[in-house]
C-alpha cells in the first residue's frame, strides 16, 4: 500500500499547474517581466534584456530568456505562457527539496517538506507569477542541497554542482545569488567549528596517496585512525579553486556583454548602482523598497503562512543539532541576516530561505508523527488547523464578494466541509498529516475559482487592448507614468508611450502640440494639468476599480479634429 507521503510530491507539482493560464498580467511586477521577455522573443537577443526597447541593466538575462523562449514558441496571445518559466523553476525547486531531503533524512520528511514548501503562501504566490525570484530560489536551493549532500558524502558531484548553481544564480539576479549561499556555508563552518568543511567519516575512504598529503594534527576518528586532512586536500575535494574560476569567468563574460553593449556606463550601472547600490544604499540608490533592518521579522509570519508559526515549536523541541540540521538552520539564519543588512527589502526576496524552513518544520512534524505531541505542541498544531478551517469558511464569502455566484459558492462550501469531515473521521492519519492534506486540498479546490475572480478586479488587459485600437500608429505621450503602465501599453496594446517626467515640459507640449493622445495617471498629475487637458481635449478611455489604479487616455488637439 502506498504511503500518503509518497504522493505529496505529486500533489505539490499539481499545485504549480493550477492558476497559470487563467489570468492577465498582475501589477506591479509581472507586466515588466513579461514585456522584457516578449522583447527578447521578438528581437532574438537572449543575452541583453531590453525594456521599452532600452537595455535593462537591473538583472542578468537567465529568467527573461527562459520566459522569452516560451513566448517565441507559443506567441503572446496568452500571456500566461510566459509563466511556464516559473512553473519549471518551481517544480525544479520542489524536486530538489524532495530528493535532497530524502537522501539526507527520510522519505517521510522529504514528502512533508515538499508539500509544506509548495503550500507556503509566498512560494505559492511567486511560483504562479512571472518573477525572477523563483529562478533564484531554484538555483540557491540546488546549490545548498548539493553542498549538503557532498558534505554528507552522498554525492560525488555535489561540490561541482554547488559551484555551477552559484554561477547560474548570478546569471539570474546578480551578486545576491552568490552571496546568500556563501554566507550559509561560512555560518555553517563557524557553527561546526569545521573550517575544512569535510565530514570526518570520509577519512576512511582516503587512499594512501591522500594520506601522504595529511598534516600533523591529530584527532580521534573511527577505525583508530588519528588524522585530519590538511587544507590543501579539502580545497581540492571541494573544488574551491575551479569553482571560483568558474564564477569569475561567468562574471567576466557577463561584464564583457555589458561592456560591448554600452561601455563602462553599463558596467557601472549594473554593478555599482543596481548591485552594490541596492544593497548598501548610502544615498546613491534612488529606487524604492528601502526598509528598516527588522523588516523580515515583521513580514515572514504572514508570507510563510500557515506554516511559519510551527517554526516556534520546531526550534524549542530541538535538543541536539546534528550537522545536517545545523546546516538547515544556518541556511535560514544566514539568509535572514544577509537580507536584513541589505537596504532594499521585499517579502519575495526571502523566497530562497523557504526550502530550509520547510525542512526544519518537516523534521519536527516527523518526530511528532513518530513519538506523539505533548500538550503545548498540540496547541500550535490546533492553532494552525483553526486558521485552515477559517480559510475554508471564508473562501466562499470571498468568492461571492468578488462577483462569483452564490450557488457555486454553496456547492463548493459543501464539498469543502465534506472533504474535511472525511479526512478527519476516516483518514486515521496522524494530526500533522491531516493538517497538511487539508490545506493542500483547500488550495486545489479554491484556487481555480478565486484567481479568475481576483483577475476581474486587477485586469488591465481590455483597457490597453482598446487603447491600441484607438491610438493605432499615432504618437502618444504620458506624464510621470509607472514602469508597470508603460509595460502594459506595449505588451497588450503594442503602443510605445513617450513618458515626460517634467511637469512644465508636459504642460508646454499640451498647449502647443497638434492632435495627439495622452496617457495619464490622475493621481500623479496636479489640478492645473487636469484643467489644461480639459480645455484642450477630452478623455476617450479610462479604467479604475478597487484593485486598479485609475488610468485615462485623452485625445488632445483642435476640437474640430475630434
Amino acid at each position: 500500500m502506498i504511503k500518503i507521503v509518497q504522493v505529496f510530491p505529486a500533489i505539490a507539482i499539481l499545485l504549480q499547474l493550477v492558476g497559470i493560464l487563467d489570468h492577465s498580467l498582475w501589477s506591479p511586477d509581472e507586466p515588466r517581466v513579461a514585456e522584457i521577455s516578449r522583447e527578447m522573443a521578438v528581437s532574438g537577443d537572449y543575452l541583453m534584456p531590453h525594456f521599452l526597447n532600452r537595455p535593462f541593466l537591473e538583472k542578468p538575462p537567465l529568467y527573461f530568456a527562459t520566459a522569452g523562449v516560451f513566448y517565441r514558441v507559443f506567441g503572446t496571445t496568452c500571456e500566461g505562457v510566459g509563466r511556464f518559466a516559473s512553473v519549471i523553476f518551481a517544480i525544479g525547486t520542489l524536486l530538489v527539496v524532495f530528493f535532497g531531503t530524502r537522501a539526507i533524512y527520510t522519505e517521510q520528511t522529504a514528502g512533508l517538506s515538499t508539500l509544506i514548501l509548495a503550500t507556503s503562501f509566498k512560494f505559492f504566490e511567486i511560483s504562479h507569477k512571472m518573477m525572477v525570484d523563483i529562478a533564484l530560489c531554484f538555483f540557491i536551493t540546488a546549490a545548498l542541497f548539493s553542498f549538503a549532500l557532498a558534505y554528507k558524502d552522498k554525492s560525488s558531484w555535489g561540490y561541482k554542482l554547488f559551484w555551477i548553481s552559484l554561477a547560474l544564480a548570478f546569471m539570474t539576479k546578480g551578486l545576491i545569488g552568490i552571496g546568500i549561499p556563501l554566507a550559509v556555508v561560512i555560518l555553517f563552518a563557524l557553527w561546526q567549528e569545521d573550517f575544512s568543511l569535510i565530514n570526518p567519516h570520509e577519512l576512511s575512504t582516503l587512499t594512501t596517496k591522500d594520506e601522504n598529503m595529511l598534516g600533523p594534527r591529530e584527532t580521534s576518528v573511527p577505525g583508530n585512525r588519528s588524522l585530519i586532512p590538511n587544507p590543501y586536500l579539502h580545497i581540492k575535494k571541494m573544488w574551491v579553486l575551479p569553482g571560483i574560476l568558474l564564477i569569475a569567468l561567468v562574471m567576466i563574460a557577463w561584464g564583457w556583454v555589458l561592456y560591448t553593449r554600452g561601455g563602462v556606463d553599463f558596467l557601472r550601472t549594473f554593478y555599482f548602482y543596481n548591485q552594490f547600490g541596492r544593497f548598501f544604499h548610502g544615498g546613491s540608490y534612488l529606487g524604492g523598497h528601502i526598509r528598516p533592518f527588522y523588516y523580515y521579522l515583521t513580514t515572514v509570519w504572514t508570507d510563510a503562512a500557515p506554516w511559519f508559526l510551527l517554526l516556534i515549536p520546531a526550534f524549542i523541541s530541538t535538543r541536539r543539532l546534528e550537522d545536517t540540521t545545523r546546516f538547515m538552520y544556518a541556511w535560514f539564519l544566514a539568509g535572514l541576516i544577509i537580507l536584513s543588512i541589505s537596504s532594499t527589502k521585499r517579502g519575495l526576496y526571502f523566497l530562497p530561505m523557504y526550502p530550509a524552513m520547510a525542512v526544519i518544520i518537516a523534521q519536527w512534524m516527523s518526530s511528532i508523527i513518530e513519538k506523539g505531541a505533548v500538550g503545548w505542541q498540540k496547541l500550535f498544531l490546533w492553532f494552525v488547523m483553526g486558521l485552515i478551517l477559517l480559510a475554508g469558511l471564508l473562501a466562499p464569502f470571498a468568492y461571492v464578494k468578488l462577483g462569483g455566484l452564490w450557488w457555486i459558492a454553496f456547492v463548493m462550501l459543501g464539498l469543502t466541509i465534506g472533504i474535511f469531515w472525511y479526512i478527519w473521521v476516516h483518514s486515521r492519519k496522524p494530526f500533522p498529516l491531516v493538517i497538511l492534506i487539508s490545506w493542500a486540498l483547500l488550495l486545489l479546490l479554491w484556487t481555480p475559482l478565486l484567481i479568475p475572480r481576483i483577475d476581474q478586479e486587477k485586469d488591465y488587459k481590455p483597457f490597453f487592448e482598446d487603447m491600441g485600437k484607438v491610438v493605432s500608429d499615432k504618437h502618444v505621450i504620458g506624464c510621470q507614468l509607472t514602469e508597470t503602465v508603460e509595460a502594459l501599453c506595449l505588451f497588450y496594446g503594442g503602443v510605445y508611450v513617450e513618458d515626460i517626467e517634467d511637469r512644465d515640459i508636459f504642460a508646454e507640449i499640451i498647449r502647443e502640440g497638434d492632435l495627439q493622445h495622452v496617457l495619464i495617471l490622475p493621481s500623479r498629475v496636479d489640478a492645473g494639468i487636469k484643467e489644461l487637458m480639459g480645455s484642450r481635449g477630452k478623455c476617450v478611455l479610462k479604467v479604475d476599480g478597487r484593485a486598479r489604479r485609475k488610468i485615462e487616455l485623452w485625445r488632445i488637439g483642435n476640437k474640430q479634429n475630434y
